[in-house]
């Protein structure tokens, strides 16, 4: 057989790129004429010389490859319109008065994901003590790709997304924690006073500062950890801060088991092709209705470009003065 292997992806996410080959032997042809039709273009061609190809209104036109049996490609997919589109990509080897001696074809499948709201209640109730939300926003993923989704609510609105309340105990009392047992560790190794109290303020930073922390952070943390290696050289040290740290964190393990019905629900997410990525925000509710505006932002598994997805006002109202996670306020699809 004269191919002896050729390879085309059957399906690729839209804007992705394409790896093609096809590998021959024994094989008479003047030239390797690639036409491409649906939304693939050419971007890169391996082992042709470069005067040894050309574009042409189909595709490709190759010579000669460097080295006679393979020929290697990358194409670039489009993101359509459409969630969903086809490609197909034939190679054909032409001999001399351009007959065709051998041809392989393939098929290319392009996806991407594609939300979709299908329900916009006038009002939502959330029952604390039931643990449930009524009348819920619909969103349906559409497409077939995985939608990464975010959550994005403007100045304007009457809620505001906050940090869940288990959270910020979680972060108060690991902190309180950890100070508590770095200066019991200070007053017994005082030649480690000035690297323990940096610890515990980047410790501070990390766990009650709400905005993302920036480069600065980042080289304080680099530094203040590389002192702290060098430092651990002295081994009763070394085990005296490993135990306050370890205990801080071992005597607050309970508040994480909060996570655990969370957890549950988002495994079900995976079937529907959405993943959240701030899973953990909530939204204060309580008796009086309030007015949420809320703004969608998505991205795929490629981190492409997609236009947000404004959600039309809608109430929100509670049996009793709480919080509720935001992603239960949708019916996702």
């Amino acid at each position: 057989m004269p191919v002896t292997s050729f390879f085309v992806p059957k399906e690729a996410l839209q804007g992705e790129d394409v790896p093609a080959h096809i590998i021959w032997r024994d094989l008479k042809y003047e030239t390797l004429r690639i036409e491409i039709s649906g939304p693939l273009r050419a971007k890169e061609v391996y082992n042709v010389s470069r005067g040894s190809w050309r574009k042409e209104a189909y595709g490709l036109l190759i010579q000669k490859p460097k080295v006679e049996g393979y020929v290697g490609l990358i194409f670039k997919s489009d993101k359509l319109y459409e969630s969903t589109s086809n490609a197909t990509v034939d190679f054909s080897f032409l001999g001399e008065n351009q007959q065709l001696v051998e041809k392989r074809t393939a098929r290319v499948h392009l996806f991407r994901p594609d939300l979709v709201v299908e329900n916009v209640p006038d009002t939502i109730t959330v029952d604390l003590q039931r643990n449930m939300v009524q009348n819920r926003i619909a969103i349906k993923n559409q497409g077939e790709g995985t939608a990464i989704v975010g959550f994005r609510v403007p100045r304007s609105s009457n809620v505001k997304l906050q940090v869940p309340s288990f959270v910020r105990q979680f972060r108060s009392k690991l902190y309180s924690d950890v100070e508590r047992n770095l200066s019991r560790v200070e007053r017994e190794h005082p030649e480690f006073s000035e690297i323990i109290r940096e610890y515990t303020s980047l410790v501070k930073q990390a766990l009650h500062a709400r905005r993302r922390k920036g480069r600065k952070f980042l080289a304080e943390l680099k530094d203040v950890t590389k002192r702290l290696a060098e430092n651990f050289k002295h081994e009763e040290f070394l085990w005296a801060f490993m135990e306050a740290v370890g205990a801080a964190y071992l005597s607050n393990v309970q508040l994480v088991t909060a996570f655990d019905s969370m957890l549950e629900y988002l495994n079900s997410f995976a079937s529907r092709r959405v993943v959240l990525i701030d899973p953990l925000e909530v939204l204060p509710v309580s008796r009086e209705a309030k007015e949420l505006s809320i703004q969608i932002v998505m991205t795929d598994l490629l981190v492409g470009k997609y236009d947000p997805i404004d959600i039309p006002k809608v109430k929100i109202i509670g049996t009793s003065e709480g919080e509720v996670q935001l992603y239960r306020l949708f019916e996702w699809k």
